[in-house]
């Protein structure tokens, strides 16, 4: 056979077996630059969150203070708790912000602000809100509401949409139902008590709320996160286990469902469908990146004196809120990646045009002997 024929043989060989060599290939380790807002605190972060554009926003203890948080650019703002006016609770891509404010009274108020304009986003009563704005300007969330009467509370989630207004989405039959997250298509995912007073998982797309918790065995579950992609994370518990038994972390892709190795609980998936979470033993935050786990801590520039990295979500770009600790106090990071994964076709090509350029180097000198 020609040297060329048995280049083209190889070539074809190669192509074949790009799947195979991709399976068995771990992905190795990316990194993350880390970028810094000045908020030292003695105390950990309590929540954080961040917006589509990478702005971070949470809640924290300064000097023994609450305190919430929000950054715009290199910038960050804090004020006590109680005295929040305008604060930054969420945003999407297009800049829409999702902004907090607490009366005297100590009840809450939210607003959009799309450009020059102010939405007012209030259940009447309302303590407790928790929600995101997806890109077209609709708002999911969930808000807590205290009688002022009988002091009751209830729970309820809801749809902001400039042509509807604020509509409730039901429950799954139980009391109360809450949101996780909406995708830039208007899917919406969360949780919600059942009739038998079970926390399900569910899903409301088009007007329609269904159940879409996996049957297993007791096991109750907490909805987290869906990307545009329609990729959804959520964890799997068991009210009466010991930790860690009760938590698992799961990701679900066109319905079917599997578990995500070595995380037991999931807080947020990106639009590659990068999870990060905690792990089995709930010391670390890590990160699964094509079906490979690794700890966050080793994956991040300028880690060196920190420890004790607490993650608190991802946005679809791939971008984490974080906080860290050393021995004096406790900051407020970004993490940006620098680099992506490769994906499993990679390798295979790489592979092949590493054996190439080997076979036709041991051909080149067969032919100068």
């Amino acid at each position: 056979m020609k040297p060329i024929h048995k280049t083209l043989c190889f070539l074809l060989l190669s192509a074949a077996t790009t799947t195979a060599f991709a399976q068995i290939l771990p992905a190795p380790a990316p990194i993350f630059s880390s970028t810094t807002f000045a908020l030292p605190s003695t105390g950990r972060l309590q929540w954080g969150g961040i917006t589509a554009l990478g702005e971070l926003y949470g809640y924290v203890q300064l000097n023994g203070v609450d305190m919430w948080y929000g950054t715009s650019g290199s910038a960050v703002t804090a004020v006590p708790a109680a005295q929040a006016t305008n604060m930054l609770r969420g945003g999407n891509i297009a800049g829409d912000l999702l902004l907090r404010s607490t009366a005297a009274d100590g009840t809450l108020h939210m607003q959009l602000q799309s450009g020059n304009t102010l939405t007012s986003l209030d259940i009447p009563g309302q303590v407790s809100w928790g929600g995101q704005v997806n890109a077209s300007g609709k708002v999911a969330f969930g808000a807590t509401v205290v009688d002022s009467q009988t002091k009751a509370s209830s729970t309820n989630a809801y749809l902001y949409d400039s042509a509807s207004g604020i509509t409730p989405l039901g429950t799954l039959g139980g009391a109360w139902s809450g949101v996780s997250a909406i995708n830039d298509h208007g899917v919406i995912v969360g949780n919600s008590l059942t009739a038998g007073g079970k926390q399900h998982g569910y899903l409301y797309e088009n007007g329609v709320m269904r159940d879409i918790t996996p049957t297993i065995r007791d096991a109750e579950v907490n909805m987290r996160g869906i990307n545009n992609a329609g990729e959804i994370v959520f964890n799997q518990y068991f009210r009466n286990a010991p930790w860690p038994v009760p938590y698992r972390a799961f990701k679900m892709v066109d319905g079917s469902w599997s578990g995500i190795n070595s995380m037991s609980e999931a807080l947020g998936i990106d639009g590659k469908g990068n999870v990060v979470g905690i792990s089995l033993s709930g010391a670390e935050s890590i990160i699964n990146m094509n079906g490979n786990t690794y700890m966050l801590a080793d994956l991040v520039d300028g880690m060196e004196g920190w420890r004790n990295l607490q993650v608190n979500g991802i946005n679809e770009a791939g971008q984490i809120a974080a906080s860290r600790c050393n021995d004096r106090f406790c900051e407020v990071i970004r993490l940006d990646p620098l680099s992506a994964v490769p994906e499993p076709e990679t390798y295979g090509m790489l592979l092949g045009g590493l054996a190439l350029l080997g076979f036709v180097s041991r051909k080149r000198r067969q032919r100068q002997v």
